[in-house]
């Protein structure tokens, strides 16, 4: 039952991220009327979000989604390793989706893959989006889906992770269609000027 409840929050913040996008998207252009075919139109902004998600090579892109919501939920039930796995709030944060918000960027820029040689490395990193996308989208369900079944977190603690994780992933699909990199938005620690 709870797995079932897992998958029905899953497609709908999966739902909820993709509306939000579009409309992000769709205010960012700067026009001033819109028709309402673009407004109100959900099932072709969920096809059109979720075709834009995996756009290119959509087998490796459905494994890497599959993968990483497995992993996410994995994480989550690493949390009972010292409890209940529900009562975590390290391991039902959005402290990873965090840590990967930054840490994909970083290995795609630092060339990791390439000095490694490794075609799967590579196609991850490829497909970084689907992954951030799969893992974030994941997490978010889990919250939401523990705070329904067994009410062990704080509703403030859902709420403040559930908004972060949004946010996040909103801005990983503005800097992935701006071009920009992550690391261009973070301060210049290294001393040197960038000129």
């Amino acid at each position: 039952m709870g797995f079932f409840i897992f998958l029905v929050f899953l497609c709908f913040v999966i739902a909820f991220v993709f509306v939000l996008n579009y409309y992000r998207r769709l205010f960012s252009d700067n026009r001033d009327e819109y028709k309402r075919k673009e407004l109100i139109d959900y099932k072709d902004i969920l096809i059109k979000e979720w075709n834009n998600l995996v756009i290119k090579d959509k087998n490796t892109a459905y494994i890497i989604m599959g993968v990483s919501v497995f992993a996410a939920l994995l994480f989550s039930v690493m949390g009972g390793l010292y409890g209940k796995y529900y009562e975590s709030y390290i391991f039902n944060s959005a402290l990873i989706p965090a840590g990967l918000f930054f840490v994909i960027p970083f290995l795609k820029d630092s060339n990791v893959a390439q000095s490694q040689n490794s075609d799967i490395l590579n196609k991850i990193l490829d497909h970084d989006l689907v992954l951030f996308f799969g893992f974030s989208c994941a997490t978010a369900a889990n919250l939401i889906s523990i705070y329904i079944i067994y009410h062990a977190l704080s509703f403030l603690w859902i709420l403040l992770n559930f908004i972060l994780i949004i946010v996040l992933l909103l801005f990983f699909f503005y800097k992935k269609e701006t071009g920009k990199a992550i690391s261009s938005i973070l301060p210049n620690f290294s001393g040197k000027s960038e000129e």
